[in-house]
């Protein structure tokens, strides 16, 4: 076999090899995203269940509420309190992506509210999105740098999960402390840190 003919099958050999880690790293991704959307259409058909059947008034009041929030939307999409009233719904019925999708764009039209960062983080904790819930919770104190809350639900997100960062959490609950006027609950929530607790 030829010098030539050894390289190109070489060269070939390579590229199935490349094509196979591209390939294979394709059918992960696609893999991971599909039961990510069984996860999320299983949550809200076991969540929409259990509500009706445990609570068939609240269910008629969550569906009553996305109707008039709709109705209202198609007036003004820019409604905040529709929006917030919506995404509230969702999340209680368990429609985590519709109700991701109404805290964001609360959040793009009144970057002040808490609601919408606050329960927007909680969602992408329960997805396990960590990255998603501290973002959200960075343009909370970014957005309202007054409030306790949005220092405290970052510290608490630190310390739990696959982050686990105690450095982080203090360090949190000490830039509020630095900001906010009532520092009673984040003085509480850093001894509790430094002991080792749950914020």
């Amino acid at each position: 076999m030829s010098k030539k003919k050894l390289i190109i099958i070489l060269i070939i050999a390579g590229l199935l090899i490349i094509g196979g880690v591209v390939l294979e790293k394709f059918i992960v991704k696609n893999r991971d995203e599909q039961k990510h959307k069984d996860f999320l259409s299983s949550y809200q058909n076991e969540r929409t269940n259990q509500i009706k059947e445990v609570n068939p008034e609240l269910y008629d009041r969550l569906i009553k509420q996305i109707e008039e929030a709709n109705k209202k939307l198609a007036e003004n999409s820019n409604d905040y309190n529709a929006l917030i009233s919506l995404g509230i719904a969702q999340n209680a019925l368990g429609d985590l992506k519709s109700a991701i999708v109404s805290y964001k764009k609360a959040s793009e039209v009144s970057p002040v509210g808490s609601i919408h960062w606050n329960n927007l983080a909680d969602i992408y904790i329960r997805l396990e999105e960590y990255d998603k819930a501290e973002e959200a919770f960075i343009n909370y104190i970014k957005n309202i740098p007054g409030d306790p809350d949005a220092y405290l639900g970052l510290a608490r997100l630190y310390m739990t999960g696959k982050i686990g960062d105690t450095q982080k959490a203090k360090e949190t609950i000490q830039q509020g402390m630095g900001i906010v006027a009532d520092k009673t609950g984040l003085e509480q929530a850093l001894k509790r840190v430094e002991e080792g607790q749950y914020p």
